[in-house]
């Protein structure tokens, strides 16, 4: 409910009563993320995956959500190879729009501007309306030297949400 550190202490309590509890964990993980606390946030999610063990990748719910998770944090921390991995492993069991928009994330900050741009296209054919799609595709089509096309994604950013200030700004 926008309270990351309210949660961060509920899942403090429940990893203290349920140890053996990976969700708990993963839980955790995500709401340490969410306060800024990467570090917490990684610790929480390795306890989760040491939980989950070898079932890890049998089943596509465990994978998908560790593998996400990681996946984001790698992302902010600035671990592009380990993101593009993880992203690309979420991404092999669930092309939902965030599959398509993180690793497009992951592709762009680890140079691969073309497959960024494929994933953002399919991104934006699943969620035709995200403005923060259509910037992304802006910044990977300026990146590449296309400024015609590049002012058109970010116009189109702004049509969507006139109020989003880094399509604005990349204008």
């Amino acid at each position: 409910s926008g309270q990351p550190k309210a949660a961060v202490a509920q899942f403090e309590e429940a990893t203290k009563l349920l140890p053996d509890e990976w969700r708990a964990w993963n839980y955790l993980g995500v709401a340490r993320h969410r306060t800024g606390d990467l570090a917490g946030s990684q610790q929480a999610y390795q306890k989760a995956i040491e939980l989950v063990g070898d079932r890890r990748f049998a089943t596509n719910k465990l994978s998908k959500v560790l593998e996400f998770n990681l996946g984001r944090l790698c992302l902010d921390q600035n671990r592009t190879m380990e993101a593009e991995m993880h992203l690309k492993t979420f991404a092999l069991i669930d092309r939902s729009f965030p599959a398509c928009y993180w690793l497009a994330e992951a592709y762009r900050a680890n140079g691969h501007l073309k497959a960024a741009e494929d994933l953002l296209n399919q991104a934006l054919e699943k969620e035709p309306k995200s403005a923060a799609a259509w910037n992304r595709l802006g910044m990977v089509q300026l990146a590449q030297n296309n400024s015609t096309n590049a002012l058109t994604s970010f116009q189109t950013a702004l049509k969507h949400d006139k109020k989003f200030y880094p399509a604005q700004g990349n204008i």
